[in-house]
């Protein structure tokens, strides 16, 4: 059994002689009817949409496992979007030092993604800025990909928040 999160990640010598099964998420409902007994509905819908199904990392959340390498810039991703202009360029010399700002750029694209979800759900009113986030943490995925400089890519990230 092998597994990806991509069937673009296999060669295809071994992709053109496996049967490919993709599993998907659960939905909400069974999550919730699953962890229902263990944290609060509020608590699984949060973790559901931060972790979009994965359980691994929606059991981390819930636990709130910091093993989990995740979970922590989750929580620091959170932190970073409820700050002002002045203290998230404050962090950007702390984040290019860690060397994990790709990871760092994937935990705030989820917490962008989620608060986008729920608030396509609520009202419409407050859809808009989160989606102008996404697309700021996505172009900064895509710079950092191409090998731009963390710095200037993560200060031009948090201008935009």
């Amino acid at each position: 059994i092998i597994t990806a999160t991509g069937v673009d990640q296999v060669l295809p010598t071994i992709r053109s002689r496996s049967q490919i099964l993709q599993i998907l998420p659960p939905s909400l409902n069974q999550v919730q009817e699953y962890f229902g007994s263990q944290y609060p509905a509020a608590s699984v819908a949060k973790a559901y949409y931060i972790s979009e199904g994965y359980m691994g990392l929606m059991t981390a959340l819930l636990a709130e496992d910091v093993s989990h390498p995740l979970v922590v810039q989750i929580s620091l991703a959170k932190s970073t979007l409820g700050a002002n202009t002045f203290e998230r360029l404050a962090q950007v010399e702390d984040l290019t030092k860690q060397k994990n700002v790709p990871l760092f750029l994937q935990a705030i694209e989820r917490v962008c993604h989620a608060q986008l979800n729920q608030s396509a759900k609520s009202s419409a009113t407050t859809a808009k800025p989160w989606t102008e986030r996404l697309k700021a943490v996505i172009s900064a995925r895509q710079a950092i990909s191409l090998n731009a400089q963390p710095k200037l890519v993560l200060t031009n990230l948090m201008l935009n928040l």
